[in-house]
């Protein structure tokens, strides 16, 4: 035999071969910088939804509006992936959107703050805050209080009449523990006896 001329379909496959290998590369670099790995479309510009699996019940719906479709849940920079279920949305949220945690403060034991900074990811409403305050306080053993506010512009704040912060910190251990997740940010309440997430 010899060297003799590559068939077409070798020459295809050795070029899909090394394509996916740089692509798959490429994204190892991008994992190992600690940065969250944000992919565009080069033709459009647009950011190109992270779909992994996600469990039906922490599905958020994306197209809450009437006349979903593919093209337009893509549009939103949203995950496309229609089910028999008819409680789940199929277009939902991808994983980059949304905020991530920069800093995480906890001044004591009865207060948690943090910077939220914006995900690289389409505006669906427009005029999207980049950094949000996350501020929560363990007002008494029972009582939690958190707020979600512009870190950098002071808005209206509906004045709270009938429910004054507590003059002291309370006595004894608290009912209830607050999480956060860092990326995408959330949160979780506890019960402390239990762990039990509310």
């Amino acid at each position: 035999m010899g060297i003799g001329k590559f068939s077409g379909l070798e020459v295809t496959l050795t070029v899909l071969f090394l394509l996916v290998t740089t692509v798959a590369v490429a994204l190892v670099a991008l994992m190992a910088t600690g940065e969250p790995a944000v992919i565009k479309d080069e033709t459009t510009g647009t950011v190109v939804p992270e779909c992994p699996v996600i469990p039906l019940g922490e599905r958020v719906d994306c197209f809450p509006d009437a006349g979903a479709s593919k093209l337009g849940c893509l549009q939103r920079g949203c995950c496309w992936s229609p089910l028999d279920e008819r409680n789940a949305p199929w277009c939902f949220f991808s994983t980059n959107h949304g905020y991530s945690v920069v800093r995480e403060e906890r001044p004591n034991i009865y207060s948690l703050s943090a910077l939220l900074k914006r995900k690289v990811a389409p505006s669906l409403f427009g005029e999207d805050i980049e950094e949000l305050a996350f501020h929560a306080d363990l007002q008494t053993v029972n009582r939690l209080r958190f707020k979600i506010s512009d870190a950098h512009k002071q808005r209206f704040e509906v004045p709270h009449e009938h429910i004054k912060p507590p003059a002291t910190h309370p006595s004894g251990s608290f009912n209830y523990e607050v999480e956060l997740t860092h990326n995408p940010f959330g949160f979780q309440v506890r019960r402390a006896a239990t762990k039990k997430v509310l």
